[in-house]
């Protein structure tokens, strides 16, 4: 093969072991072969350095020097893009989509992606935490919550650790079946599947005690129970439909909650609709009132009340807050269902 050049544009704080697991495929098969095919560089929206979360400096260069054709870019954003970046990066995105280029979102980067136009109508992932955002912003594009999503000339990853399963994804289709094999072996790795890119991000939560049949994943009807909230936040449905729908009576349903959660099912339902709150106070730009009304809280207050009695803060306050913090060596800053 020719000369295949291979960018990695950081937007924002740079997660630098997701930027490094992007390229290391493609710079393990240079190692290996006669040749050196893989070029590589990394980009931001400006040259010079960009700080990493663990303090690590990462020199780049300015995504608009770059203007002839790319075979491969790798978009990478953890947080929300600052809006006045947003106009030369996605101009520069279509370009390089225009140029040819086939471009990967890892992250938060489908957002961008999203916004650029290069999902409309496309199967899609983000990390977790952001799918939310992605579905009320651009509900055209086909939701997957999966390590990595392929779809013709764009590719959209978690994030994470995932990065490499998508690199090696996406190495698998330039290089010959023995050097695909020789960087597995080198960098010591191996698919998580078979089709990675049908594996989820996360593993659905279980309760805390197993099924009396030894099934690992719990109460079957408490796990569709969560599944029918999970899938109900903007129109909240009744907890007896729920019981209905599962096939149990409202009494049964909220003694399974109470015995095998540790809370009843109105508790775990708005624990749902508040941790999507959070979501999308992260990753989106809805107002404070769209978001209490795209999780089912048609009252502004109660919608305030309910959400600094989980968080300890006001919605406004936490996106702040969010906004504002510096890097940090941990990384993400996330909330949780408990």
């Amino acid at each position: 093969m020719g000369a295949y050049r291979v960018a990695i544009l950081s937007v924002g704080e740079v997660s630098l072991h997701s930027a490094l697991l992007a390229v290391e495929p493609f710079r393990a098969a240079n190692r290996l072969g006669q040749r050196q095919p893989f070029q590589i560089e990394f980009v931001g929206l400006t040259g010079g350095t960009l700080q990493t979360m663990i303090g690590i400096p990462l020199p780049v260069r300015a995504c608009a020097e770059i203007t002839e054709a790319l075979d491969l870019v790798f978009v990478l954003a953890c947080y929300e893009t600052e809006p006045r970046d947003k106009p030369r990066l996605l101009a520069w995105l279509r370009a390089m989509r225009q140029k040819g280029a086939l471009i990967a979102g890892l992250d938060a980067a489908p957002l961008l992606l999203a916004e650029a136009g290069l999902l409309a109508n496309r199967r899609a992932t983000a990390h977790w935490s952001a799918l939310d955002a992605l579905a009320e912003r651009h509900p055209d594009v086909q939701l997957e919550e999966a390590l990595y999503v392929i779809d013709g000339t764009i590719a959209t990853c978690a994030g994470q650790i995932a990065v490499l399963d998508l690199a090696l994804a996406l190495l698998k289709r330039v290089v010959s079946p023995e050097m695909f094999q020789a960087v597995q072996d080198d960098l010591v790795v191996r698919p998580r599947a078979p089709d990675g890119e049908g594996q989820r991000q996360r593993k659905p939560p279980a309760p805390r005690q197993g099924d009396p049949n030894g099934d690992r994943s719990g109460d079957r009807a408490l796990i569709q129970a969560r599944a029918l909230m999970a899938a109900h936040i903007e129109e909240p449905l009744a907890l007896a439909e729920i019981a209905s729908r599962v096939g149990l009576s409202l009494r049964e349903l909220q003694r399974r909650f109470r015995g095998q959660l540790g809370r009843s099912p109105i508790e775990a339902y708005r624990s749902l609709r508040l941790e999507r709150a959070l979501h999308l106070l992260h990753y989106s730009e809805l107002s404070i009132r769209e978001i209490g009304i795209a999780t089912g809280f048609d009252d502004p207050s109660t919608f305030y009340r309910a959400f600094r009695a989980r968080y300890g803060q006001s919605p406004q306050a936490l996106r702040i807050a969010f906004r504002s913090a510096p890097a940090m060596p941990n990384g993400r800053r996330i909330g949780f269902a408990d």
